[in-house]
This record gives structure tokens, C-alpha cells and sequence, in this order.
């Protein structure tokens, strides 16, 4: 199993995150593992990433 990394993504970014998406950081690009969570005042969703 890779290792996974912990994103933080703003949902005025991102309005919806699923399973399965890729997330480009920089040069990086990161698929979402699991579901993304929310946080208590729906801003920004926490997700579980493997370095593809």
C-alpha cells in the first residue's frame, strides 16, 4: 500500500470532492482516497491522498 497524506482542501475551491479525484499540487498529482469529510462549518473538506 502507498502512503497517504492528509489535504485539506477549501470548498470554495473544490465545491465537490469524491473518491477516485485527482488533485494537482504544484508539479505533484494526488488521487483522493476515501471520502473527503467536512468540517463543522462546511468550509473546507479534509482528505486522505496517494501521490499517483
Amino acid at each position: 500500500m502507498l502512503p497517504a497524506v492528509g489535504i485539506d482542501i477549501r470548498r470554495s475551491q473544490a465545491a465537490t470532492i469524491t473518491e477516485g479525484d485527482l488533485i494537482l499540487i504544484g508539479a505533484e498529482t494526488f488521487k483522493i482516497i476515501g471520502e473527503p469529510m467536512g468540517d463543522a462549518l462546511e468550509l473546507v473538506s479534509a482528505c486522505e491522498a496517494v501521490k499517483v
